[in-house]
């Protein structure tokens, strides 16, 4: 019974139900309770996901990328494993900027990685390692682009207006 009473949950219920008098709109206030941050098209989380899951994967295929296979130099690489992990760890949705940031790092990555895995392509020693991780990489910043612009329209429009659907 001590531990029931010691859960912050149960206590907003309790002061919501003891302080309100007006019982219509308390359904909906413990539901702000509940999620009092929580907006939707807010996907902060996922460009999260895939910037951290990209990351990863270029540090797996690093020993593979050298210049002579048509990768970027490792140290390259590495400065831009360094980036996707500091971006995905600024990503809130508290801080609009660290959105914006989020959206232009997927812009770019998915241009680099595309025409990296483009011009691969078109090479006369094709290394497919090489090629199948830029082509990875480039989609996953595709979906990291599209769930960026996604917050970023639902972060700087109003609640009432009709184009954040």
């Amino acid at each position: 019974m001590n531990r029931i009473f010691s859960n912050n949950c149960f206590r907003k219920y309790l002061k919501l139900f003891l302080t309100n008098s007006d019982f219509t709109n308390m359904e909906q206030q413990i539901e702000q309770s509940q999620t009092p941050t929580s907006k939707p098209h807010y996907h902060g989380p996922v460009v999260r996901y895939l910037f951290l899951t990209t990351a990863v994967m270029l540090l797996v295929s690093l020993p593979y990328a050298t210049k002579e296979a048509g990768g970027f130099s490792q140290s390259v690489l590495v400065m831009v494993i360094a980036i996707l992990v500091i971006a995905a760890g600024f990503t809130s949705r508290i801080q609009k900027a660290g959105v914006v940031v989020d959206f232009v790092i997927a812009m770019i990555g998915f241009f680099i990685a595309e025409s990296s895995a483009l011009s691969l392509y078109q090479a006369e020693n094709l290394d497919t390692k090489i090629f199948t991780t830029y082509l990875a990489v480039s989609i996953m910043m595709l979906f990291a682009m599209y769930f960026s612009i996604r917050s970023i329209v639902r972060l700087f429009y109003t609640d009432n207006d009709s184009r954040t659907g």
